[in-house]
């Protein structure tokens, strides 16, 4: 973020199409990736999205991925900014910073296409000192559960802790031992009876429903590895 560039965030479940639309709206120059992830390869998808955005100028895969065609290592790309000179490197910085962009968030799409929100270094330094104000925590270690293009994983969680010199963790996977349904979530029983297909524990909130509607919810789940709490 010192040298005047753009982070976006790509979540690695995203589909093709949804790849595509972010990487030909926001039109980065280097894409840093993973080439497999659980039992998907992206070498396809990678593929596809250099022949739908010119912009791509360079592919990096992380230390211990898999080889892809087009796609160099990361210890290659490390390499070549380690020959930029001091000098340099400090213009850079002195250079941007401020109301300068720092990070495109794109939208869910729930009412369209998702939409690109750009937010500056200034803004996003502000709101991390006051959030470590509020919550000061030492020492500051923090577990991420969020897929990097979520404004949560970076905003809320990565950046404060990095800030305030903390440890960052990521979770590969989010893999729950039990479901807490929200209170407002209880007449979705299409959603109950997913997550209880899952066969995990449910602990049901229901702090702001009726007892009419508890009992329909209890009575589409069954009582078996639940936890009802108000």
């Amino acid at each position: 973020m010192l040298f005047r560039s753009i982070w976006v965030g790509l979540n690695p479940r995203y589909r093709i199409g949804e790849l595509t639309h972010v990487i030909t709206d926001a039109e980065p120059a280097v894409l840093i990736t993973r080439t497999a992830i659980g039992g998907r390869r992206y070498d396809e998808d990678i593929a596809a999205l250099r022949r739908s955005a010119p912009s791509l100028r360079r592919v990096v895969a992380f230390d211990g991925e898999p080889a892809a065609e087009g796609v160099e290592p990361m210890a290659g790309f490390l390499a070549a900014g380690a020959q930029v000179s001091e000098a340099r490197l400090a213009q850079a910085r002195a250079a941007c910073g401020g109301e300068d962009p720092c990070l495109i968030v794109y939208t869910s799409g729930s009412t369209g296409a998702p939409k690109g929100a750009l937010l500056s270094h200034g803004g996003i330094a502000r709101f991390c000192l006051e959030q470590n104000r509020l919550w000061p925590l030492d020492p500051f270690r923090s577990l991420n559960y969020f897929p990097i293009n979520h404004v949560g994983c970076v905003i809320d969680c990565s950046l404060p802790c990095l800030l305030a010199g903390g440890a960052l963790v990521f979770m590969e996977q989010f893999d729950p031992i039990c479901y807490k349904i929200a209170s407002a979530s209880l007449t979705d029983h299409s959603l109950l009876r997913k997550i209880r297909a899952t066969g995990r524990p449910m602990i049901l909130s229901t702090g702001m429903s009726t007892g009419e509607q508890i009992k329909d919810a209890v009575g589409v789940i069954g009582t078996q590895d639940l936890i009802v709490t108000h």
